[in-house]
């Protein structure tokens, strides 16, 4: 699995799509079901799964591909939110970003559209 993150709107998805061509199969976790994010190779927005998918912090995954590339925004740098369930959402993404980053081959950081593999 390859794990992709970065700030929101720095090329994530362009660069995998660039990388494994733009007719490789693909969801975006905000809208489409486990099942569907089971069966592609590139899942987008995963941060927006998580938020519709997390309970005080934490948040199960569906299964993915071994080959699948995951994209999520890092959501956790900048100011903290006063409220407890965005604070909460947070606590989640980053979790799971952990936990994916651990399991992925390779993790790779997208800023202004520049792609640095950190692992």
């Amino acid at each position: 699995m390859e794990f992709i993150t970065g700030g929101a709107f720095q090329g994530k998805l362009e660069y995998a799509l660039k990388k494994y061509g733009p007719d490789v199969s693909s969801a975006d976790a905000a809208a489409a079901s486990a099942d569907r994010l089971a069966a592609c190779k590139i899942v987008y927005n995963l941060q927006d799964y998580i938020r519709e998918h997390q309970l005080d912090g934490a948040c199960f995954l569906p299964e993915f591909r071994e080959d699948a590339v995951i994209i999520c925004d890092e959501v956790g740098s900048g100011v903290i939110p006063m409220e407890k369930e965005e604070r909460e959402y947070r606590e989640a993404v980053g979790r799971a970003c952990c936990a994916l980053a651990e399991k992925a081959d390779s993790v790779t950081v997208v800023r202004y559209g520049i792609a640095r593999r950190i692992k």
